[in-house]
């Protein structure tokens, strides 16, 4: 009797060893792939991030873009407003000139 209890509690001990390198095993296994989900994760959130970067700094440069064109526009406007107003003065001045003469 006195055996079968040694052995019970040896079987036991066994037992329990095995579960110990079980539950060691599946921890290692949990964790290995909670580090690659997290690092496809990060990749994820990276390239996520690369992309709202890019498509923002795209949308600017159209922006700058319709910007820097409505300016010129408006500046070449400015300009051939002036140049009439020039042309306008010079054929009052040349009236004036002639009026002096005659």
């Amino acid at each position: 009797m006195a055996i079968e209890t040694v052995q019970s509690v040896r079987q036991a001990e066994l037992l329990a060893a095995q579960k110990e390198k079980d539950a060691e095993s599946e921890a290692e296994k949990i964790i290995m792939e909670s580090e690659t989900e997290a690092k496809q994760h990060l990749a994820f959130i990276r390239k996520s991030a690369q992309e709202n970067a890019q498509k923002a700094f795209e949308n600017a440069k159209i922006q700058a873009d319709t910007m820097l064109e409505t300016s010129l526009e408006e500046a070449q406007k400015e300009i051939e407003k002036l140049r009439l107003d020039v042309k306008e003065k010079e054929n009052e001045a040349i009236k004036l000139v002639l009026t002096e003469l005659i």
